[in-house]
C-alpha cells in the first residue's frame, strides 16, 4: 500500500476507533443505569429495605442462586418443605433482580397457586447454579453503584454507614447474605433464582401434568 493510500485512511482508522470507544462506553453507562433503575424500583416497592436486603438483592442479581451447592437433592428438599410450609397466594410470579437480565425471581406463593411442579422447579435453580466470571467484580461495582442510588433516595439512609457497609462485607470477603428480620416480617418472602436462559427455556414445563 502506498504512503499517501496510508495516509488517506488513516482519518477512517481514527474514527472508527472513536467510534467504537464511544459505542462501548455508552453500553456500559446504559448498564449502570439499568442496575440503578433495579435498586430504584426494589427500594419503593420493598421501603423497609435494609442495608443487607439490598445487598442480598445485588448478590443474588449477580451470581444467581449458586450459593446453595450443586446438590440437586438438597435443593430439592429444601425447596419442597418451604412449599409445603406456605399458602398459595395470587400474584406476579417472576420478579426482576438484574439490570443485565441475567437472573429473575420466583415468586414461590404464586407458582403454588398457578399449580407449580417443585420438583421441576428444583432442576432450573439447579440449572441456574453457574460460577460467574468476575462475579466479585462485578458485585463490588453494583454495589457502589447501588450507593449513588441511596444518596438521593428521600429515606433514612445515611451514607456514611453504607460505606461502612461495604468496607466489612468486602472484608469478609462478600458473605452470602439472608434477609433481615424486618424484611421477613413485613414481605414473608418466599421465592427461588434461577437464570432468565433457564427461565425462557424451560419453565414451562413446571407446570405440565405427569
Amino acid at each position: 500500500m502506498s504512503e499517501g493510500c496510508s495516509r488517506s485512511l488513516l482519518p477512517v482508522f481514527i474514527f472508527l476507533v472513536v467510534f467504537l470507544i464511544g459505542m462501548i462506553s455508552c453500553q456500559a453507562r446504559n448498564k449502570d443505569s439499568a442496575w440503578q433503575k433495579i435498586v430504584q424500583h426494589h427500594l419503593n416497592k420493598y421501603p423497609e429495605m435494609e442495608l443487607v436486603d439490598l445487598y442480598k438483592l445485588i448478590y443474588q442479581g449477580t451470581l444467581g442462586p449458586a450459593h446453595l451447592g450443586t446438590d440437586y437433592q438438597t435443593i430439592r428438599a429444601y425447596l419442597n418443605q418451604e412449599m409445603a410450609d406456605i399458602e398459595p397466594k395470587k400474584g406476579k410470579m417472576v420478579e426482576s433482580i438484574s439490570g443485565d437480565q441475567k437472573y429473575l425471581r420466583i415468586n414461590l406463593y404464586a407458582f403454588k397457586e398457578a399449580g407449580g411442579n417443585s420438583d421441576s422447579l428444583a432442576k432450573l435453580v439447579y440449572r441456574s447454579c453457574q460460577k460467574e466470571l468476575d462475579g466479585y467484580q462485578k458485585l463490588k461495582k453494583r454495589m457502589r453503584l447501588a450507593g449513588k442510588v441511596l444518596q438521593n433516595y428521600p429515606r433514612q439512609y445515611d451514607y456514611q454507614d453504607y460505606q461502612e457497609y461495604l468496607e466489612k462485607i468486602a472484608k469478609n470477603q462478600y458473605p452470602v447474605p439472608h434477609h433481615s428480620e424486618t424484611y421477613i416480617k413485613e414481605y414473608k418472602p418466599a421465592y427461588r433464582v434461577i437464570s432468565s436462559e433457564i427461565y425462557e427455556a424451560y419453565f414451562n414445563s413446571c407446570f405440565k401434568e405427569d
